[in-house]
């Protein structure tokens, strides 16, 4: 007789060559073969090897009745005996159920026996914790009667007998906290401090820790640039002290280039200006704009193509100071766009300025000039 898709799955839990006889295990079969079933077909098995009190069997019975037949039972389809569910079939009988679904396997008397050993088996289950203290006090007030109808005073007994402490939530107890051992302990060599481990770098090739802590791995003993004198600072540093910082860069004061100020000191010698509103004034005094910035496309763009296509050929130096290197074509009108001056980027912007072109706003060179004669 040939075994259905359910009944191979089931044979590949437990070996393909049958129990005990391969090692190799496949993958868990996640569908098993459900199916609504009469009661009365089912076989108890003669073997079961456990039993329940009549006190622990009612409340299975309040269990059933208040969260329904949620774990179902398990059957052997060749024999129709139960492997798994004996006091839930008691109590389904007893309530006078008809049907029920249950949970269909295709096993051999051997592996029939394994399974309902297995699934009882206290020592492949999961241990209480000190989490359950207080999920069963917070039961405790909200079920009432049903606390004790659903045998969890007995549980509450059992937690009690195991020495577990009330923690909170998410709170550890602090018998719990293991004490940090000797060994979990350094002294740095430069500061003369003990630190835990973690405040250490470890070589993972060696696999030990380094004699000085993070905070002193990178302070050296050094000796001063200017002076000379030996000084204990990171390895960075170069000089010991502010006096021979400055004997080594004096302060530096400048002139600002709008108001002509003297302003100071400057910490780096590109700064121009003595304040933002020098640096406002300045750029628009000296700003130039652009009126005619289409013509001005239109002349860039037939210039370039007559470039690339040999018509035209730029030099390699400057026609107004000589400089060698990549020069731009300055035109006189955009109207003429062939009509071009070869300058570099500094004669051509000061070429602009002077001369403006069609299409540019004449620029007032002097008036810086003017701005600083005025406020001295």
């Amino acid at each position: 007789m040939p075994r259905c898709k359910s009944a191979k799955s089931s044979r590949k839990i437990l070996g393909s060559k049958g129990l005990g006889k391969n090692t190799a295990r496949a993958a868990i079969d996640t569908m098993p073969e459900i199916k609504v079933v009469q009661l009365a077909a089912l076989k108890p098995a003669p073997y079961n090897p456990r039993e329940i009190s009549d006190l622990a069997l009612s409340g299975l019975q309040v269990s059933l009745q208040q969260f329904g037949y949620v774990a179902l039972m398990v059957v052997n389809k060749r024999t129709m005996r139960i492997i798994a569910g004996h006091q839930r079939y008691k109590i389904l009988l007893a309530e006078k159920i008809k049907k029920a679904p249950v949970i269909l396997v295709d096993v051999d008397k051997t592996e029939e026996r394994a399974m309902s050993v297995t699934l009882n088996n206290p020592a492949i289950a999961g241990t209480w914790t000190s989490a359950i203290v207080p999920m069963l006090n917070v039961l405790k007030e909200k079920l009432g009667d049903d606390f004790i109808a659903l045998r969890m005073a007995e549980l509450e007994k059992e937690i009690d007998d195991l020495g577990y402490e009330e923690a909170g939530a998410g709170k550890t107890l602090p018998d719990d906290i293991p004490p940090v051992p000797k060994s979990a302990i350094k002294k740095c060599k430069l500061c003369g401090i003990e630190k835990p481990l973690a405040d250490f770098y470890l070589d993972k090739k060696r696999g030990l820790y380094s004699a000085r802590c993070k905070k002193c791995h990178s302070i050296r003993e050094k000796s001063c640039i200017v002076c000379g004198k030996l000084f204990i600072a990171k390895a960075s540093k170069r000089i010991c002290s502010e006096e021979c910082r400055k004997k080594y860069r004096p302060q530096t004061f400048k002139v600002c280039e709008n108001c002509g100020v003297k302003f100071g000191p400057v910490s780096h010698l590109r700064r121009r200006y003595c304040s933002s509103k020098c640096k406002r004034e300045a750029q628009k005094t000296g700003r130039h704009r652009r009126l005619n910035t289409k013509e001005a496309k239109k002349a860039q763009r037939r210039l370039r193509y007559a470039f690339e296509t040999g018509i035209i050929s730029r030099p390699a130096i400057c026609e107004e100071c000589g400089r060698q290197g990549k020069v731009e074509g300055a035109h006189y009108n955009y109207s003429e766009p062939l009509r071009v001056r070869w300058l570099c980027a500094r004669c051509h912007h000061k070429w602009d300025r002077e001369d403006p072109k069609g299409g540019m706003e004449p620029t007032d060179c002097g008036a810086r000039e003017k701005i600083r004669s005025a406020k001295v």
